[in-house]
This record gives structure tokens, sequence and C-alpha cells, in this order.
């Protein structure tokens, strides 16, 4: 009942009597995102990585389209770009990483796992070209053909397709490729990404 509570709020279970700041989903949540870069995951991908980080969770925000995306950020592979506070994690900044024009997510489970942990391997991003998009999401939909009305948007916007792999399998999500990170200190307080 109380994990069920704090994901209402807002707030990931793994928070739980941290010093950070809850992350509000209420009308104040726009408040917390005032910090955030924007920029492309793509181009993100290219001078950082989510390498030996973990998760802490994914929400989505159906009526705004969006989906945040929050890990322990492994800041040693950053080359101090970001600060470093050694290899305890819950010292380790958070990233929130929030995808708009969210449009699905799915989950690849390896078949055989030894254990199960958070820890991610890496990540990628790549842009969904206008040809695999209609194939990949009727096939994504069981098999339903996508509605005449209300999904042109699909084919004219920068869709791409990033993926979280992980000890336990991947994690795909389809979304526009401007997106909005955020990087918290442990404090809470937010830290500039370098050249994002």
């Amino acid at each position: 009942m109380e994990c069920c509570k704090m994901i209402r709020a807002g707030i990931p279970p793994s928070w739980k009597g941290s010093k950070m700041r809850p992350i509000d989903w209420s009308e104040t949540f726009e408040q917390h995102w005032k910090s955030a870069q924007s920029g492309s995951l793509i181009r993100f991908w290219e001078q950082y990585s989510l390498h030996d980080s973990s998760w802490i969770g994914a929400w989505f925000d159906p009526l705004h389209e969006r989906a945040v995306l929050a890990f322990h950020w492994d800041t040693f592979w950053t080359e101090n770009r970001v600060p470093y506070p050694g290899n305890e994690v819950e010292h380790w900044p958070t990233l929130l990483i929030r995808l708009n024009k969210f449009i699905l997510s799915y989950y690849d489970k390896y078949d055989s796992v030894d254990f199960a942990s958070n820890a991610i391997c890496g990540a990628s991003t790549r842009p969904v070209t206008r040809e695999e998009r209609e194939p990949l999401l009727t096939g994504l939909s069981s098999g339903l053909q996508l509605a005449v009305s209300g999904t042109d948007y699909l084919f004219q916007e920068s869709l791409v397709l990033t993926t979280i792999l992980g000890d336990m399998g991947k994690w795909h999500f389809l979304h526009d490729d401007h997106v909005d990170f955020l990087c918290l200190l442990e404090d809470g307080q937010a830290v500039v990404i370098p050249s994002v």
C-alpha cells in the first residue's frame, strides 16, 4: 500500500527516505523541470553512456504523451564532465529523461536469467524511417490497423526508437527525438550536463 501511494505521488520507492526531492506529478510537476536541458537522445549517446548505471523506474503520462525514465547514473564514464561521487550507488546522481510525444514501449525479456538486477549495460537511440513506421506500429498493436484519423502525426514527427539494454532484457521506447534531461545530485540540486 505504501509503495502504491508513493508511485501515485510520483516518488519512486527506491527514493523513500532519501534526501531527494520527490517528483510531483500534480499541478506543480512542471516546476521540477525548469532546470531541465532539452536535446536529442541520439546526440546524448554520442557523448554519454548509461553503462553500469541502474534503473529506478519508468513513469508514463498519457494525458501529455510523455514518459519519464529514471536512472541511478554512474557518472564515472562522463570523464568528470558530470560530478562522480564515488562507487556507492546511493550517492550517484539521478538522471531523468523525459520522452516527449511518447507513443509506446515494449520489453524483450531474456529467456533465461541467472540473476535479476536493475543494472544497465548500455543504451542507444536510432531514427525510425517512414518505411518501417506503419509495420512497426501495426505489429506492436497486436495486428490492429492504424486508424486513419489521429495517426498522421506519427508520419510527420522525428520518431526514434530508444533501447535500454539490461541484465534481464531490452526495454524499447518509441518517441520523438526531442527529449528533456534533468540530472539531480544527491541533495536534489540540478546539475548541468555539458554539451547536451
